[in-house]
């Protein structure tokens, strides 16, 4: 199901016209770092033949450079490959929650806030994802792991004067299975709320309207 219009969506998801595209570009993240490992490869590949070329031009032929360039741009569109282990791997961070559990957090970003396309000012935040503990839980015990996760952007989302953040529990690195999503904001009192906004991959139906609690 697709969420709300953008306009009344969590800071987070207001860039997305379907929530999960935010799940599908997480999951990217795994290609990104390979990329950028083996990319730093085949760019001194093709700088060293660049070189070569110059200082070799009467004795290299241009077929020979064609086809060396050619491996090495082959060499990178195929970067992203996995050494024919699939799926990708997921890079991840070790933290410690404050109550001493050990989280893998798979990626932490600085989103704007939008509406209709639009940067909108005051909507921007911080959204985690981590790999829960234990994704069999029950709902409530799933909701107070990521309050405990949470605690380690609310101090920097204050800083930075936010009164938003998300907050996405995944139950395995390889991004498979359902996963929640949960909504988190500052009351007038400086207190945070948080409100599930997907349980196992199921939309929480009017969960963006309902009031801090």
């Amino acid at each position: 199901m697709s969420p709300p219009s953008a306009s009344y969506g969590p800071c987070a998801l207001g860039e997305y016209s379907n929530v999960q595209a935010a799940a599908v570009a997480a999951s990217l993240s795994g290609i990104v770092h390979l990329i950028r490992a083996r990319g730093v490869f085949a760019t001194k590949m093709l700088r060293r033949l660049v070189i070569q070329g110059r200082s070799r031009k009467s004795v290299m032929t241009y077929g020979r450079r064609t086809r060396a360039l050619a491996l090495v741009l082959t060499l990178m569109a195929t970067a992203g490959c996995d050494d024919g282990h699939f799926p990708f791997r997921t890079a991840w961070h070790a933290e410690k929650l404050a109550n001493g559990s050990t989280i893998k957090v798979t990626s932490l970003n600085l989103v704007w806030g939008a509406e209709h396309d639009e940067h909108t000012l005051g909507k921007d935040c911080f959204a985690i994802e981590y790999v829960s503990l234990n994704s069999d839980a029950d709902a409530k015990e799933r909701q107070a792991e990521a309050e405990d996760v949470f605690e380690l952007v609310r101090p920097v989302s204050e800083q930075w004067g936010f009164d938003e953040a998300t907050v996405a529990a995944i139950p395995k690195l390889e991004h498979r299975g359902p996963y929640d999503v949960y909504w988190f904001r500052r009351k007038p009192d400086g207190h945070w709320s948080s409100t599930a906004i997907f349980q196992r991959g199921e939309w929480v139906k009017n969960a963006l309207s309902d009031p801090p609690k």
